[in-house]
Parts: C-alpha cells; structure tokens; sequence
C-alpha cells in the first residue's frame, strides 16, 4: 500500500553550520484514529496548495531533487513556502535505497 513520510516542520532547528536537524512522522493512511493503537501516534495534515514533484532512481539522490526544489525552482517560481509540512508519498514498495526504480512524489506546501 502507500506509505507517507511527514516533516514536521515545528520541530525544525538550524544550526550556525547550516546543518539542519528535523522530526519525520513514517506511516500509512487510515480512515479514523478510533483503532490506532497507543503506541503509534497520529497526524492530520493542514490542507492548503503544494507544488508536487516526483523522485525517480536511487534514494540516495533524494537530497539532490530537495536542494534542486529549495535552490532551484522555489526561487524562481515567484510562489512562497507556506508554514506547514512537506510530505513524500511512496505508492510502491522500496525494495533497495538504490533501486533505480524506486519512485517518490514531493509535496511542498506553498503559497
């Protein structure tokens, strides 16, 4: 089934060095919280517009489509980033970090 990995954006912290350090919610889709055991925890995310993109080929290079998005694209797009989380949506099983099939659409939140 489809998998969904969430950045919490309010646990964000950026370093001096530029490092940034952020919370990542794994899990999958439900259609209500009433069964979910306690030791899992449960989000909704804010609706609003993204910009979607799709990550094709090994997920080492994932780092390369983001810094492609935020360095790239954003700032030439004339649109801004709106405070809430980014999501990546995995429709089809990993089955190796470099699978060159391996697929992962993008969701950034923006104005």
């Amino acid at each position: 089934g489809t998998a969904y990995s969430i950045c919490e954006t309010r646990q964000t912290v950026y370093a001096e060095d530029g490092d940034v350090t952020f919370s990542v919610m794994v899990g999958s889709p439900v259609p209500d919280f009433s069964n979910l055991p306690e030791t899992l925890a449960q989000t909704t995310l804010r609706p609003g517009k993204y910009a979607v993109f799709t990550h094709r080929g090994s997920l080492d290079k994932l780092l390369q489509t983001y810094q492609y998005i935020y360095g790239t694209w954003l700032p030439s797009s004339g649109r801004r980033l709106d405070d809430r989380e980014d999501f990546e949506v995995y429709e089809r099983k990993v089955l190796a970090v470099e699978d060159p099939e391996n697929e992962v659409k993008l969701y950034i939140p923006v104005l």
